[in-house]
Order: structure tokens, then sequence, then C-alpha cells
């Protein structure tokens, strides 16, 4: 599908600082060049050096912006790397506008056979690299006015499914997380929001596919669907307070 470039959602995004990590393929991928094609100025941050550097490369050749996206190899989930991708940002920019901590990682299997070590793993990257980044965030945008984070969150942080247990609990705790910071981050002029997908079309989709018999590829959402979603979530921030998105593929259930 073609990517948003409204007019008047570009006027509001162009210009501002963004971060998003997982960027270097699937959901944060598309994030990225949705960002970048409305001229925004993004740090891409994923573990995997050389698979980053070449998504960041793919986006450059469209990019109007010389130099952007920057690839950042950064691992979330420990604190020495996080605080060096922000410090990069500030010193590079002086500011940070937007965060999306789309990072994450799962695993699909009965619970009976989850072990501590499976939720450990999981959670290190869900729950800690998100209030990690947070963290930096937070301290970057309360000292120069504001600032925007979209946490990425799933339909599992809204219900249950089988085979997914450590995977919905991180979700559940980020979304926790989300309403905390949403409410202190009011007095600083930080808003924190919530974009719960359902199923997209990407790796960790794959992994799903092989427990849920029910998904059908086809029916999958395309990653451009979630990045549109958080475009204008950011665009709009600053005329409305949104709080959690839900969107879904066409025929599922409704998630009231």
């Amino acid at each position: 599908m073609d990517l948003i470039g409204c007019k008047d959602m570009g006027e509001r995004v162009r210009g501002k600082i963004a971060v998003v990590t997982g960027a270097s393929r699937g959901i944060g991928f598309a994030i990225s060049k949705v960002f970048t094609l409305n001229d925004m100025r993004v740090y891409m941050a994923s573990r995997n050096r050389d698979r980053l550097e070449k998504a960041a490369q793919e986006i450059q050749k469209v990019s109007n912006l010389e130099g952007y996206p920057v690839a950042v190899r950064t691992d979330v989930s420990d604190e020495s790397d996080v605080k060096r991708l922000f410090s990069k940002v500030s010193r590079e920019e002086g500011r940070l506008d937007v965060l999306v901590n789309n990072a994450g990682i799962g695993v699909f299997k009965p619970f009976i056979e989850t072990t501590l070590q499976d939720l450990h793993r999981v959670f290190k990257v869900n729950v800690e690299g998100v209030f990690l980044c947070c963290k930096e965030a937070f301290n970057l945008m309360r000292d120069r006015g504001g600032g925007c984070i979209v946490n990425v969150g799933s339909i599992v942080s809204l219900r249950g499914y089988p085979n997914q247990s450590v995977y919905t609990a991180s979700k559940h705790a980020l979304l926790g997380l989300t309403k905390v910071l949403a409410e202190e981050g009011r007095s600083y002029n930080i808003s924190v929001m919530a974009v719960c997908p359902g199923g997209v079309r990407t790796d960790l989709a794959g992994e799903l596919l092989s427990i849920r018999p029910d998904l059908k590829p086809e029916a999958l959402m395309d990653p451009e669907d979630v990045a549109n979603t958080i475009l204008y979530m950011i665009a709009f921030s600053d005329k409305a307070s949104i709080d959690n998105v839900v969107i879904r593929r066409r025929g599922s259930s409704p998630y009231f």
C-alpha cells in the first residue's frame, strides 16, 4: 500500500527528530521509512548492525535529507547501549521530539513448556528495553519542552491467546508502563501513547502462524498500516490526546 504523504500531516511532522527501535525490518523499518518520507530526521536502532545499515541505506535512496536516516547499532536491553544512542542524538541534534519503542521478541509455545529463562529473555527486550529508552527520552524531552513517545504493543496487550504466555505478559506490562508514563508525562508536555496492532506481516508473525492455524498470511496487515497509524498519532498529538489505538486485520473480532 502507499505510504501517507498528506500535506497537512507532513507539515506537522517535518523536521522532527525521531528514534525508532527495532528499525532494521518489519514494522520498525516501515516506521523509519514513512517518517523519512515526511522529512523527519530519523535515528534507526537495532541489534543487527549489518541488517540495520542496509536498511538505512535503502531508505536514504529516497530521502530528501542528506545523511538520514542514521543507523545506530543498539541493543535496547543493554543500558550502556541505550545511553550511547540517546547521547548521540542529543549531541548531534540538540533535542528529541519522537521516540517509537518498536523493538520486541516473542516465545510461542505452551505455558507448561515455557521456562523462566524464556520469560527473562522476552521481558529483557519488551519491557526493560522500553523502560530504558523511555527513561532517556524523558530526560531529553523534559529539558526541551516536551515530545511524543509511542510504544508498540499488540492485541495481546488487551487479551490472552494460547501458547503466548510470556509474550502476552510482556505486552500487558508495556501497556501498564505506558499508562503511568502518560500520566507523569503531562507535567512535562510529553505525550505517551500505545498502538496495539493485530496480526502484521513480519518475521515474528511467521513464528505465530505456526501455532495459529486460524491465521492466514494473506489476511495479515502490512507493516505500513502500523507505520501510517503512528505517523497520524504523532502528527496530531499536539491537538488531541490519543491514548491507545487498536488496529486489527479486516474480518477479525472487534476489541471493545
